[in-house]
């Protein structure tokens, strides 16, 4: 999967503040806020992910019918 720039930095930012939660003090938020965290993860790579398959869809086609 190919990322842009602006992509790679929201999920080097996601990866960052995951690792920051786990080497904070464990208190009773800890879970909640390291699973919305990958739940954000996933959402943001499922968007990436299938913006490149719409893309890609529309690409094949429009490259068969100019070449």
């Amino acid at each position: 999967m190919f990322l842009s720039a602006k992509e790679k930095e929201i999920i080097a930012n996601l990866f960052a503040s995951i690792a920051n939660e786990l080497a904070n003090n464990i208190d009773s938020f800890n879970q909640d806020v390291l699973v919305s965290q990958m739940e954000l993860l996933l959402n943001y790579s499922n968007r990436f992910y299938n913006s490149q398959s719409i893309n890609h869809d529309i690409i094949t086609p429009l490259d068969k019918l100019i070449f």
